[in-house]
Protein backbone atom coordinates (compact mmCIF):
# COMPACT_ATOMS: atom_id res chain seq x y z
CA UNK A 1 0.00 0.00 0.00
CA UNK A 2 1.42 3.37 -1.05
CA UNK A 3 0.93 6.21 1.40
CA UNK A 4 0.11 9.76 0.44
CA UNK A 5 3.59 10.89 1.55
CA UNK A 6 5.24 8.39 -0.82
CA UNK A 7 3.19 9.70 -3.77
CA UNK A 8 4.44 13.25 -3.29
CA UNK A 9 7.14 14.44 -5.69
CA UNK A 10 10.67 14.05 -4.30
CA UNK A 11 11.37 17.80 -4.19
CA UNK A 12 8.18 18.45 -2.24
CA UNK A 13 8.98 15.58 0.13
CA UNK A 14 12.45 17.01 0.76
CA UNK A 15 10.99 20.48 1.42
CA UNK A 16 8.46 18.96 3.83
CA UNK A 17 11.24 17.15 5.68
CA UNK A 18 13.33 20.31 5.79
CA UNK A 19 10.37 22.29 7.15
CA UNK A 20 9.67 19.62 9.75
CA UNK A 21 13.35 19.51 10.70
CA UNK A 22 13.50 23.29 11.04
CA UNK A 23 10.34 23.32 13.15
CA UNK A 24 11.71 20.58 15.44
CA UNK A 25 15.02 22.41 15.75
CA UNK A 26 13.20 25.63 16.67
CA UNK A 27 11.14 23.79 19.30
CA UNK A 28 14.29 22.26 20.80
CA UNK A 29 16.02 25.66 20.89
CA UNK A 30 13.00 27.32 22.49
CA UNK A 31 12.74 24.57 25.10
CA UNK A 32 16.43 24.82 25.98
CA UNK A 33 16.49 28.64 26.12
CA UNK A 34 13.11 29.26 27.78
CA UNK A 35 14.64 30.58 30.99
CA UNK A 36 16.97 32.86 29.02
CA UNK A 37 14.37 35.54 28.26
CA UNK A 38 13.68 36.65 31.82
CA UNK A 39 17.27 37.08 32.98
CA UNK A 40 18.73 40.45 33.86
CA UNK A 41 21.80 42.06 32.35
CA UNK A 42 25.16 40.49 33.30
CA UNK A 43 28.92 40.86 32.85
CA UNK A 44 29.79 43.25 29.99
CA UNK A 45 26.17 44.43 29.66
CA UNK A 46 26.88 47.11 32.28
CA UNK A 47 29.32 49.03 30.08
CA UNK A 48 27.93 48.13 26.61
CA UNK A 49 24.21 48.54 27.37
CA UNK A 50 23.26 49.96 30.76
CA UNK A 51 25.87 52.75 30.97
CA UNK A 52 26.33 53.32 27.23
CA UNK A 53 24.64 56.60 26.29
CA UNK A 54 25.45 56.12 22.59
CA UNK A 55 22.89 53.33 22.07
CA UNK A 56 20.01 55.42 23.44
CA UNK A 57 19.47 57.35 20.22
CA UNK A 58 19.12 55.88 16.72
CA UNK A 59 20.65 59.05 15.30
CA UNK A 60 23.99 57.81 16.72
CA UNK A 61 24.10 54.81 14.36
CA UNK A 62 26.41 56.51 11.80
CA UNK A 63 28.88 57.22 14.62
CA UNK A 64 29.08 53.51 15.44
CA UNK A 65 30.76 52.99 12.05
CA UNK A 66 33.25 55.84 12.54
CA UNK A 67 34.01 55.95 16.25
CA UNK A 68 34.98 52.87 18.27
CA UNK A 69 34.47 54.73 21.55
CA UNK A 70 30.69 54.43 21.10
CA UNK A 71 30.78 50.69 21.82
CA UNK A 72 31.42 50.89 25.55
CA UNK A 73 31.41 53.33 28.44
CA UNK A 74 34.72 51.85 29.65
CA UNK A 75 37.75 53.20 27.75
CA UNK A 76 39.62 49.90 28.10
CA UNK A 77 36.74 47.99 26.43
CA UNK A 78 36.05 50.33 23.56
CA UNK A 79 36.40 48.49 20.28
CA UNK A 80 35.05 48.67 16.76
CA UNK A 81 31.80 46.69 16.73
CA UNK A 82 29.35 48.85 14.77
CA UNK A 83 26.81 46.13 14.00
CA UNK A 84 26.58 45.09 17.65
CA UNK A 85 26.08 48.71 18.69
CA UNK A 86 23.44 49.18 15.98
CA UNK A 87 21.55 46.09 17.17
CA UNK A 88 21.74 47.33 20.76
CA UNK A 89 20.39 50.74 19.71
CA UNK A 90 17.42 49.10 17.96
CA UNK A 91 16.80 46.86 20.97
CA UNK A 92 16.88 49.90 23.25
CA UNK A 93 14.36 51.69 21.04
CA UNK A 94 12.02 48.69 20.57
CA UNK A 95 12.09 47.78 24.26
CA UNK A 96 11.40 51.32 25.38
CA UNK A 97 14.67 51.53 27.28
CA UNK A 98 16.63 49.06 29.31
CA UNK A 99 14.23 46.11 29.08
CA UNK A 100 16.40 42.96 29.02
CA UNK A 101 13.66 40.93 27.29
CA UNK A 102 14.12 42.81 24.00
CA UNK A 103 17.88 42.44 24.07
CA UNK A 104 17.62 38.72 24.84
CA UNK A 105 14.96 38.17 22.17
CA UNK A 106 16.99 39.80 19.38
CA UNK A 107 20.12 37.85 20.27
CA UNK A 108 18.07 34.65 20.39
CA UNK A 109 16.58 35.41 16.95
CA UNK A 110 20.09 35.83 15.54
CA UNK A 111 21.15 32.59 17.24
CA UNK A 112 18.23 30.72 15.64
CA UNK A 113 19.07 32.19 12.22
CA UNK A 114 22.72 31.17 12.64
CA UNK A 115 21.72 27.64 13.69
CA UNK A 116 19.42 27.25 10.66
CA UNK A 117 22.15 28.56 8.36
CA UNK A 118 24.59 26.09 9.87
CA UNK A 119 22.11 23.26 9.23
CA UNK A 120 21.71 24.44 5.63
CA UNK A 121 25.48 24.52 5.06
CA UNK A 122 25.94 21.06 6.60
CA UNK A 123 23.11 19.72 4.44
CA UNK A 124 24.65 21.20 1.28
CA UNK A 125 28.05 19.73 2.15
CA UNK A 126 26.53 16.29 2.71
CA UNK A 127 24.36 16.26 -0.41
CA UNK A 128 27.29 15.13 -2.51
CA UNK A 129 27.89 12.09 -0.27
CA UNK A 130 24.56 10.48 0.63
CA UNK A 131 20.81 10.71 0.12
CA UNK A 132 19.32 14.20 0.60
CA UNK A 133 16.52 12.81 2.79
CA UNK A 134 18.99 11.52 5.38
CA UNK A 135 21.24 14.55 5.06
CA UNK A 136 18.46 16.89 6.13
CA UNK A 137 18.08 15.11 9.47
CA UNK A 138 21.84 14.77 9.95
CA UNK A 139 22.25 18.50 9.33
CA UNK A 140 19.53 19.53 11.81
CA UNK A 141 20.87 17.18 14.49
CA UNK A 142 24.41 18.46 13.94
CA UNK A 143 23.23 22.09 14.12
CA UNK A 144 21.26 21.39 17.30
Amino acid sequence: MVTMFERMPTALRNKSRAGLGAALLLIVLLAVYTNHFHNSFHFDDAHTIENNAAIRELKNIPFFFRDATTFSSLPSNQSYRPLVSTLLAFDYRLGGGLQPLWFHFSIFALFVALTLLLAFVISRLLNDRASPARNCWIAFIAAA
